[in-house]
Formats: C-alpha cells, sequence, structure tokens
C-alpha cells in the first residue's frame, strides 16, 4: 500500500470543518459602542473642553488605544496553535505601549494642573468602573475564541483581561474629572497590570485546551 493509499484510508471518514475566523474586528467594534455607551451614562469630564487642546492628551489616548489594540489582535492569535512562537513580545509591546501613554499623560496633566499633580485621593470608583466596562470585552473575547485551541493559555488570559481593563481606562480619560497624577497612576494604570496578573489564572481556568475539552 503506498502512501497515498494511506492518506485516503486515514482521511475518508474526516468530516469538513469550517476555518478558525478571528472575531477580532466584532471585538473591536462592541469596544468602541460599549465605550460610547459609558462615555453617554458617566458624562464627559467638566474640563473636556480644555483638556482636548491639548495635544499631550490625545497623544495618550492614542499610545493607549495602540495598546488595546495590539494585546486584542495578540488575544485572538495565540488562540491558534503554534501559529507565533514567541509569545512573550505580545506581552512586552503592549505594557510599552502604555508605559508611554502614561508617562505623555502625566506630563500633559501635570502642565495643566502642577499645584495638584502628587495629590492622592480616593479612586476606588474608578477601579470598579474599569472591572465593570471590561466585563463585556472579556466575555465577547471568551465567547469568541472558544472554537480557538490556544498552547499558551496563560499568554491568552493575561492579553484578554489587560485589553479589557485598558479599555476601561482610556474610557476614564474621558470621564474623570480628576487630573492628579498620582491618581492616574494608582487608580487608573496599576489596576489595569493586577487585573493582566489577574488574567494569567483565568487563562488557565478558561483558554486551556482541557477546559474546551470538558464541554
Amino acid at each position: 500500500m503506498n502512501k497515498y493509499a494511506i492518506i485516503d484510508q486515514l482521511t475518508k471518514d474526516a468530516i469538513p470543518v469550517k476555518p478558525y475566523r478571528s472575531n477580532f474586528p466584532l471585538w473591536l467594534g462592541v469596544l468602541l459602542l460599549n465605550a460610547l455607551l459609558f462615555i453617554c451614562v458617566m458624562g464627559l469630564r467638566n474640563n473636556f473642553m480644555d483638556i482636548i487642546k491639548n495635544i499631550h492628551f490625545w497623544t495618550s489616548n492614542i499610545f493607549l488605544f495602540s495598546s488595546i489594540l495590539f494585546a486584542g489582535w495578540a488575544t485572538f492569535a495565540t488562540s491558534r496553535p503554534n501559529l507565533f512562537a514567541r509569545t512573550y513580545i505580545y506581552n512586552i509591546v503592549p505594557v510599552g505601549l502604555l508605559l508611554i501613554a502614561l508617562i505623555v499623560k502625566l506630563f500633559g496633566e501635570y502642565q495643566m494642573n502642577d499645584s495638584a499633580v502628587f495629590h492622592i485621593d480616593n479612586g476606588i470608583a474608578c477601579v470598579f468602573l474599569t472591572i465593570v466596562y471590561s466585563i463585556i470585552p472579556f466575555g465577547i473575547i471568551r465567547w469568541s475564541i472558544r472554537k480557538g485551541y490556544s498552547t499558551v493559555p496563560q499568554i491568552t488570559g493575561i492579553l484578554a483581561a489587560f485589553a479589557s481593563a485598558t479599555a476601561g481606562s482610556l474610557v476614564l480619560n474621558f470621564t474623570c474629572f480628576k487630573s492628579a497624577a498620582m491618581h492616574h497612576i494608582i487608580w487608573h494604570y496599576l489596576p489595569i497590570l493586577g487585573i493582566g496578573l489577574l488574567g494569567y489564572y483565568i487563562g488557565v481556568k478558561l483558554f486551556s485546551p482541557k477546559s474546551e475539552v470538558r464541554k
């Protein structure tokens, strides 16, 4: 029996399946609609008309949005087995973009309100809003890649949580009226890293091959 006959024998009962399609465009659309909904409910920050004239505000948001785009795309990319080997780069790039966004934002806030730059206040509400906002984007990711097969579920979980939480922080830039640098560091950006690290454990539970087999 030649090799072609063996191949035919092994594949004669194979059932054609649809190729795995990335739902990244769908996720991005839901992300934007979710952001508009939150902004409509929360309202724009009271100094919005002043802040939009600041180039640092828009530059920071561009880097922050770039971080979201990369982390979101990488989440769907890592749901395909062995598509890319160097998955560590997926964590470095979005975090690097986040740090650049933070530096630019802090510089802009300092220029606008340097007297309160190091003022520390209660920002629990900001953390809560970030978590609430991230629920829908994270849920869409979970639903979208349910048919995927991640060989690095920890990385997928980190990226999914990071992208969803960063999107929440981006919305806060338009709704939170507090401009103190320490407020943004403690209540807007550190929670992103914390939620991202939590995604490591969530990824093991939700994105590992074993979790898919049990369904």
